[in-house]
């Protein structure tokens, strides 16, 4: 009785957690984002993702959320000076079922048992978890002489919160 109590609730468990999708929000036990401001203009902002999401979803966190500190902070424009993405991965085993059937012979004092068991099942699941990491440079306007792709924080805050259902200076 112990052991399928046991059973229920992990399943129970897995299934909560494993139905959690990363969403736009700080970082938390199904992913999110984080940032550390490195300078007056410049921050470090990461994303990790839960083995559901993906890495688009991962690139558009790192870039929403590179705007949204530009439209907290004053900033009107932001730029990557660097930038990295990996995931993490690994495996889990899932045992399958064993069942054993049998048959006791008593005999006076003495006894015999035959049985037979029998494995079901047994799988081994992959998974893979996105992660970015940006350094992010903010400007007060956009630069004249800035070599590389710099970005309008209010346009980005617009198009990706729609699609990340969120807004600029919601999360502080």
């Amino acid at each position: 009785m112990k052991n399928s109590k046991s059973f229920i609730f992990l399943v129970c468990f897995i299934l909560g957690v494993t139905s959690s999708c990363t969403t736009y929000k700080k970082m938390g036990f199904a992913g999110g984002f984080d940032e550390t401001r490195l300078g007056e203009n410049i921050w470090r902002v990461n994303a990790r993702g839960n083995a559901y999401a993906s890495k688009d979803l991962i690139a558009n966190m790192v870039m929403m959320r590179s705007a949204d500190l530009a439209f907290q902070n004053g900033f009107s424009h932001f730029a990557f000076a660097s930038g990295s993405t990996s995931s993490k991965t690994g495996v889990i085993y899932n045992p399958g079922t064993t069942y054993t059937t049998g048959t006791i012979n008593t005999y006076g004092n003495s006894a015999t048992y035959s049985g037979t068991t029998n494995t079901y099942g047994g799988s081994l699941t992959y998974y893979s978890k996105p992660r970015a990491e940006n350094t992010v440079v903010m400007f007060r306007e956009k630069p004249k002489d800035f070599n590389g792709v710099v970005y309008e924080a209010s346009f980005i805050c617009r198009s990706l919160g729609e699609k990340l259902k969120s807004e600029c200076g919601k999360i502080k």
